[in-house]
């Protein structure tokens, strides 16, 4: 008779949080934001962005591709046309509050925003477009500057077997919106 299989999994480390890369995180969500707000009045376009940081959902670490950012490097994630989540090695952090749908005008304003991330954060491909019976998703871009800050080249680990204790990540994801 045989013996089943084991599969070991190595426990999950848990990144260190850098004050530094935290304030990298806030100016990208700002001036993102200003753009954001600047583009669609609630009139004709709903997009309900996060006030702050602290008052949007941080995952660590949930997405489709079960990826995982390593270093301190930034990727933007489309769903629909429209930026949903950055990618950070403290997680998915969620760029949007609740739906977004837009009316009038809002194709134009869904390019400008497109065309806003690619030249003010010098964007470059990571994960095309992919269509399929579950929707669109993506493309992924990674972000390569902020402002006058340059970031690192996407490092992504991919988990097959991705498991952390949820008390875990509750823990990390409080004592990073503290940070924040």
């Amino acid at each position: 008779m045989e013996q089943a299989q084991t599969i070991t999994i190595e426990p999950i480390t848990l990144p260190t949080i850098n004050l530094e890369y935290l304030e990298t995180i806030k100016n990208f969500f700002s001036e993102y934001k200003k753009k954001v707000k600047s583009l669609y009045d609630p009139v004709n376009f709903h997009f309900d962005i996060p006030e702050s940081i602290k008052q949007t959902d941080i995952h660590y670490y949930v997405n489709r591709l079960n990826q995982r950012i390593e270093n301190e490097s930034m990727a933007i994630e489309f769903y629909y046309g429209m930026p949903s989540s950055l990618w950070t090695p403290y997680g998915k952090i969620r760029l949007v509050k609740g739906d977004c749908w837009y009316s009038g005008d809002g194709y134009e304003k869904k390019t400008e925003l497109l065309n806003f991330i690619k030249e003010n954060f010098s964007t470059s491909e990571l994960i095309p477009l992919i269509k399929n019976y579950e929707g669109e998703h993506g493309p992924v871009y990674q972000i390569n500057r902020i402002g006058e800050k340059e970031l690192e080249p996407v490092k992504i680990t991919s988990d097959q077997y991705f498991l952390i204790d949820y008390e875990v990540r509750a823990s990390f994801i409080h004592e990073l919106k503290n940070k924040i």
